[in-house]
Order: structure tokens, then sequence, then C-alpha cells
């Protein structure tokens, strides 16, 4: 019966209707060409619901895409191993539908370092998949879901290094919408087989187990790491009870080939199974073993076998023949569980203890043994928790059994070794200690402390101590100490500490405790004294002047700090010239012209309260005249007589190259210079190199002693005077009449009297 459908050009979601049928028993299912259709009745007349799902084909809805590189090693050069990445499309692709997917790599360069290739299976989900160099093109339909699986195989190359490719996609096109892209893993490792490897192999267990109607048996090959290149593995099977060509199929020896770079979902070891065919019969034989090993002498020479490792194994194939009650089992693998020590009460120790059973009774399990009393077992799943906390220290292992009973007769008892691993355990934090100073001294802190509560914790075995002074930065005290005091030495007197200490096991150091605080001792205060006298310096006008006294000029009996200060030895401040740094201890400055001469300058040393002095001189010179300088020297005439001209001649040493002005001061002894000869002259000498000084005398009528006219040259501008002869004198003789002892004249005596007159009257005296 054709049902036509209305083919529209709207987009909408899939839907479906549901039609009531009868039909006969002519088949119970059947399917119409042209449609998802199917009918199943039971036998006779019966009616059902038929529903039809009606997809539509028009163009849009959105897209989503979803990339994935979950496998992601490829080994360089191998055919075998390589990486594989899903592109998922989350809705169903309509029929014709073409979506173009731009794939792209950074890291590598596609045809160079890799290649990439559909994996056949994946494909057949699409009407067509086409790769053109890093482009996928796919058209639908597809269902809802579909996943193209891309595979990416590394290139030889000869360089030695592992390269890391990140894949993306880049602006995804459909013909019915747009396309959202997402992803998880983006990276894949190009693994280079040119580096050198050492592997150990061995397989995952020495027992394995497998029923003959569910065969295979998969063995595990265990590497100790992901392998750079194929391994080619070198495998025996060996008869037991079971028969090879009977009971289970495969060569005697086969090399079972391990791919470069797989599996990569391990970050520590890589596993890789294979098949041994299991052969189902019908006899009720029992169950039969034979033997798997790796032919280690045969392997190639970067992988060997592992020490101790299970380098062959048991395979036990259980017989699925009518037989009575067959008693649970439990796998070899399950009988070890660990868990972390200080767990708490009611933690579940690994995995459920669980057994098998090969008629499918339902197992009750019960706990027994050594240690039953430690754990808890759920009767139903097998699973043992703990009923208290373990410590590692008290007891590292336990022993307990586990029995599953199906209830029909059969048990099985497997006996579980619960290890407890070892927690870092570092002591806990002690209470903050108490600081006292030490007795008699001045530099020193005695500290004590209790010993933390330290139950279930390796026994602790020292104590460090730090100390500081502002809570920041710490300095390290007595580091293992034994006991629960110590001393701290070396401080500074009177000053306030804080200090910490901390406990240190097998595990590791605890935390610092709170802070303790003390305060040393302070010493009885001594005057410093001066150990090394300042000696007195010179200093020249012009000239920098710097000098800085020793440091060890004072010292403090006590170790104070000590400050300085300067004055002037009456206790005034120093001149404006001279500066002093207290810090540096250095005095600087540059005297001038006005500052000739000697300054006698305290210096103080104080520790806070004590004082000590000292005093030094700094004498201030003229500097000597620069090189080739005129030096001018002067002499004095003869003597003159009152009113005669004192001559004086001025005379230097070189020549000047020019004329210079000679500053003269001209003073006398005695009242004969004429008027504005007193003073300061300026007298010019030319390049001849002398000049002459002329001071003019009155000649008076006062009768005096004799006397003198003095000329004294200055310093001044293009010159220097004379340091001997820079001075002269001319005597200058009275020649006015009078006595000549120099002794005053007789003193004659006056007598009057009084006398009384009318006007117009004379009177004699």
């Amino acid at each position: 019966m054709p049902i036509h459908h209305k083919d529209d050009s709207i987009w909408q979601a899939d839907g479906h209707y549901d039609m009531p049928v009868w039909v006969a028993p002519r088949k119970t299912s059947g399917t119409r060409q042209g449609g998802p259709y199917h009918i199943e009745t039971g036998s006779g007349e019966s009616n059902t619901t038929w529903r039809a799902r009606v997809r539509d084909n028009d163009p849009g809805r959105d897209l989503d895409l979803w990339y994935n590189a979950w496998r992601a090693n490829a080994a360089e050069g191998s055919t075998l191993g390589h990486a594989q990445f899903t592109l998922r499309f989350s809705q169903r692709l309509a029929a014709g539908e073409t979506v173009t997917i731009p794939l792209t790599f950074a890291g590598g360069s596609l045809g160079t370092d890799f290649t990439l290739a559909f994996d056949p299976h994946s494909v057949r989900l699409f009407r067509s998949a086409a790769l053109d160099a890093a482009t996928v093109t796919v058209t639908g339909p597809a269902r809802a879901g579909a996943r193209l699986e891309m595979r990416l195989f590394a290139s030889e190359d000869t360089d030695m290094a592992d390269e890391v490719v990140t894949l993306g996609i880049g602006a995804a096109t459909s013909t019915h919408g747009a396309v959202t892209v997402t992803h998880r893993g983006d990276q894949i490792t190009l693994i280079d087989n040119d580096v050198p490897q050492s592997l150990t192999i061995e397989l995952s267990r020495d027992t394995y187990i497998v029923n003959e109607h569910r065969g295979p048996s998969q063995p595990v090959l265990v590497l100790s790491a992901v392998p750079r290149r194929d391994v080619a593995v070198p495998v025996t099977l060996t008869d037991g009870t079971a028969v090879r060509g009977e009971d289970y199929l495969g060569e005697a020896a086969r090399t079972v080939t391990i791919p470069g770079g797989q599996p990569s979902f391990l970050d520590v070891f890589s596993k890789f199974s294979f098949d041994i065919t299991i052969l189902d019969d019908d006899a009720a034989e029992g169950d039969e073993t034979f033997t798997i090993a790796i032919d280690t002498a045969s392997l190639p020479a970067w992988v060997t076998g592992k020490a101790g490792g299970n380098l062959q194994a048991t395979v036990t194939i259980q017989d699925n023949e009518p037989r009575s009650n067959r008693a649970p089992a439990f796998p070899e693998e399950m009988l070890t569980r660990s868990i972390a020590e200080n767990a708490a009460a009611g933690t579940s120790v690994g995995d459920p203890v669980a057994a098998t059973d090969e008629d499918g009774d339902s197992l009750t399990y019960t706990l027994g043994g050594t240690d039953a009393a430690d754990f808890a077992l759920d009767a139903a799943s097998g699973q043992i928790t703990t009923t208290a906390a373990l410590d590692f220290e008290t007891e590292t292992s336990y022993s307990v059994t586990v029995t599953a009973s199906d209830g029909n007769g059969g048990s099985a008892t497997a006996t579980v070794t619960i290890t407890v691993t070892d927690e870092t355990e570092p002591p806990l934090t002690p209470e903050a200690p108490t600081v006292t100073a030490t007795e008699d001294s001045t530099t020193g802190l005695d500290v004590s402390w209790t010993e933390p509560d330290n139950t279930g914790r390796p026994v602790i075995s020292s104590y460090d101590l730090r100390y500081g002074t502002d809570g920041m930065n710490w300095t390290d005290g007595p580091q293992d100490q034994a006991g629960t005091s110590a001393t701290i030495t070396g401080l500074t007197p009177g000053t306030a500490y804080q200090v910490q200490v901390r406990a240190t096991n097998a595990d590791g150091d605890g935390d610092w405790s709170p802070v303790g605080t003390g305060t040393t001792n302070t010493p009885d205060n001594n005057a410093p004294t001066v150990s090394n006298r300042i000696p007195n310096r010179t200093a020249t006008v012009g000239t920098t002047f710097s000098y800085q006294f020793p440091n060890n000029t004072f010292t403090d009996p006590d170790g104070d700090t000590l400050t300085y200060a300067a004055a002037q030895a009456d206790g005034s401040a120093l001149p404006g010239w001279l500066k002093f740094d207290a810090v540096a201890r250095t005095f600087t400055g540059t005297p001038q012209t006005g500052d000739a001469g000697t300054v006698s300058v305290k210096v103080t040393a104080s520790d806070g309260s004590l004082l000590a002095e000292d005093i030094f001189t700094i004498t201030v010179s003229a500097p000597p005249p620069p090189p080739d300088t005129p030096v001018v020297s002067i002499a004095g005439g003869g003597a003159v007589t009152e009113g005669d001209d004192a001559i004086f001649t001025l005379t230097t040493s070189p020549t000047p190259t020019s004329i210079i002005s000679v500053s003269v001061t001209v003073g006398q002894a005695g009242e004969f210079a004429a008027s504005r000869q007193i003073g300061t002259r300026m007298v010019t000498v030319g390049t001849s190199g002398t000049a002459t000084l002329t001071v003019s005398t009155d000649n008076d009528v006062v009768v005096e002693p004799d006397g003198t006219i003095t000329a004294t040259v200055n310093a001044g501008t293009g010159y220097a005077p004379h340091g001997t002869d820079a001075s002269a004198s001319v005597t200058v003789n009275d020649n006015d009449a009078g006595p000549t002892d120099d002794k005053p004249d007789a003193v004659s005596t006056l007598a009057l009297t009084d006398a009384t007159v009318s006007e117009g009257e004379s009177v004699t005296v």
C-alpha cells in the first residue's frame, strides 16, 4: 500500500506518524522499499501500530561539527601505528547535503611531516567522502551522530625530535546551513623513530580466564613506555590440558607486532592485546589450560623482558557444557587492594572483590580472615570498606578472606591482601615557644616549647628555630635540636625578637609555630673613648679640602653605635667654608682668601647618652704663586729730613711680561707724611721689573721726635708679595729748633690775686 509524502521546500525537524494495522500471519516482519517501514506481528491475525518516520530533505538548519584527536600519537615511518581523529556530525545530513571541511595543521606540514587517509569503515556511513589535500568533503545522507574517522601517518625524516601538530578546522560550510565547530583534543604528537629507546615488556598478568563460548582469549602485552617504532614480539603457545587445534587455534610460535606510538591513552606504559581463538565444543570436559610465553631471546635488541615480570601466563578455558552446579570463581588479579592511611571510616578499599558464577547464580559475600575486624563487606557487591582510619606507621598490610556463595552449595574463597599506602605526615605545629633573656648575657635568648601531639605520625626527630625582629625577615637559629629547648646567641643587646619553632620527622618539616617574643638584656652604658686622636690638618686657599677621620678614632666599650658632631673648639659653629658629614665622618670645603688662618675643630662622639671629644686644628694658608708669577720685593731709600721725599724701590722677579699694578700700604710712625700720602697706593711696574714709590713729607715748625715712613706690598692680581722683603721703612728726621735732650722746658709759676674794680677804671695784673 503506497503512502505518498509531500515534498516541500521548508526545512523542519524530522517527524513520524502512527497508523493502526491489522495483519494476517503471512510473515512476521517486512520492509517496504523507499522508507524505513518495519512491522512485527505474532502468530495468527493480529493488530499492531505501524510508525512511519519522515525525514526532512530541505536546507535551512545549522549543523554542529565536533572533532577530537582521540588517538594522539603517530610513530614516524610506521604503517601500522597512526594517529586518529574523529569528525562527528551532531545532526543528520540530508540526502544530497554536502559539507566541506578545511583542515588546518600548526606545527607540521601535510605531505612533508605527515599524510592523511580515511578510515575505510567510517566512510561507509556517508553517501560519499573525498579528501583533497587538507580538505574533506562529505555528502549525505548520514545519520545524526555519524563519525568520519581520519588517520594521520607520520612521515620518515632524519632529525631526532618529536613534533607536536595542532589540528584545527577552518571555515566549514554546508549546502544546507551554517556549520558550528567545537572540539575536545586537538594535538597530535609525531613520535620520532630516530631517538634511541630502551623498553621492557611483560604480559599484564600471569593468569587469563576465558569461557569457551565467549572467546577469543585476549592476552595483553605491556611495554614500559609508548614505543617509538613498531615492536615485533615473538610469542609461543604451549599445550597444557588444552590442545592446540582442538580447544584453541594459533601457531605454536607467532609474532605479534605492536604499532609504534600506540596506544597513546596511557602516560606511563603502553598496552596491546592480541586474539587467540577459543573453540567451543560439545564435550563436558572440564576446564583446560595452555601457556603463553614471550620469547625474550628473540626480542629486538632495544626491548628486554621485564625483570621479575610476567613473561609467561596460563590461559584457563572454562568449559560451558551442562553440568552440576558450578562454584563461583575469583579472578587471580583481584587478590590485592590498597588504601591510603588516615582514610575515613567507610572508605571503599579498591574495587569490589567480586567473583563470577558460570551458572549465573546470585552471589552472597562474607568476610573473614585474620584482620576482618578492621573492615566491613557489602554482602551483595563484595565491596570492602574500612571500619576506622588505618595508620601506616602502625600496620602496613592486612589480610582478609572473601567468600562468595551461590546459594546452591557452591562457594569460593579468595585471600585478599590490603596494603596501606603511606601518606606524607609531617609533625603538627607546636604551640608558641616561651622566650626569655639568657641570664648574665646581653646577646642571648633561651627558648623552650612543648612537643606537639604526634599520634599516628612518624616520630619527631628534631626541631628547627628561626628568629627575627619584624615578623617578615627571618634568620635561621639553632637547627636539628633533639630536645624541646635551645639558646639563640649572637643577638643585639636590648632588642625585642620574635621566635618560631617547627618539628621534623621522616616525612618532612611541619609548619612554623606561632610567634613567641622575648627581649635581650640591656648592658650598663659606658662612655665612648678617644682611641686615636685626630692629627692637625692643613688647607690651602682656593683648594678643596676633604678629610675623613678613621672609624677607630672613637670606640665604645659597649659596642654601641656612635653618632658624630663637629663645631669650633669654643662651641661656635664651623666657619662657613667648612662642612661636616656626620654619617661619613668627613670634613669638606674650599677656603677663600679671607679664611686664611687656623681653625680649632672639636669632634664629639655620642652613644646616645654619653660623649667623647677630640680637638684638632686646620691651618689655612695662601696658595703658592703659580709658576712664573712676578714676586714683588720693596726696599727703602736712605733717611730724609722732613720736607724731603721718602723714596721706595719696587723690584719684581721675574720681570712681568706686561704692566702690573701693585698695591702698597703706606704707614708712618710720627706725623711727617704729607696729606694723602698715607694708606693704600697703587704703583705701576713696567716690563723693566722696577718702579719707585715716592712719599712726600711736610716741613713743619713743630719740634718732634724723628719718625719713619713704612711701605708694605699687598697681595694682588698678576703678582705675589715677596715672602720676606715685602715691607720696608725710611727714617724721617725732624729739623725744628728745640731741646736736644727731648726733655720738656721748666714750668714757670704764675700767681694771680683777685681784684675789684669799678666800671670805667683800669686794673693791673
